[in-house]
């Protein structure tokens, strides 16, 4: 049986929790889109790294903590846009891989994904 991590258990970029990063929750869908960014002096054109989970397992009261999720894509996006987008990870044990994936769900994460993008990459 896979063990899935809550994301107060995973570290996308050196010692930063995924939770400390701001996130958008996806509407309709069980996903969350972290975003930090890269220099938060000028974070107008800084860039920013990205994590995108799935729940896949709830709790607590009124099932609103999530116990369980995947990495559907992960990346970082420089002042000109995104350079860097993977599929999965490996503390989430699915890295290059989704299984059955929701491709309208993940359609909507990238509509978002791109929001940030305009909002904080430079525009040449």
């Amino acid at each position: 049986m896979m063990e899935y991590k809550k994301p107060e258990d995973i570290f996308p970029v050196k010692c930063t929790k995924l939770t400390d990063w701001k996130f958008i929750e996806i509407k309709d869908t069980e996903m969350f889109l972290y975003y930090d960014f890269l220099d938060y002096k000028n974070k107008e054109v800084g860039g920013f790294n990205f994590y995108c989970i799935e729940a896949v397992m709830w709790g607590g009261s009124k099932f609103k903590r999530i116990d369980g999720c995947e990495c559907i894509f992960k990346g970082i996006a420089y002042w000109d846009g995104i350079r860097h987008l993977y599929i999965g990870d490996k503390q989430t044990d699915n890295y290059g891989y989704l299984y059955y994936p929701h491709i309208d769900d993940l359609n909507l994460a990238l509509k978002e994904l791109k929001k940030l993008e305009k909002k904080y990459c430079r525009k040449d």
